[in-house]
């Protein structure tokens, strides 16, 4: 067990190194797909709105 506790304070600098790295990795791709989400259901919006512009523009020119 000692021999583990030496090993790890000689090498705290890169394991903290390489963990901040993963916790990158691992906030950059949940980022992507957050992303990726939101776009989808912006497009998803976007074209609700075009389609209820496009019925109110309709029922105003009935209107006239």
């Amino acid at each position: 067990m000692s021999d583990y506790l030496r090993l790890l304070r000689e090498y705290t600098r890169e394991a903290i190194t390489y963990g901040g790295f993963a916790l990158a990795v691992f906030v950059y791709m949940d980022f992507r797909t957050l992303v990726r989400e939101q776009t989808a259901t912006n497009a998803v919006i976007c074209e609700k709105l075009r389609d209820i512009d496009l019925r109110l523009a309709t029922l105003e020119h009935t209107k006239k």
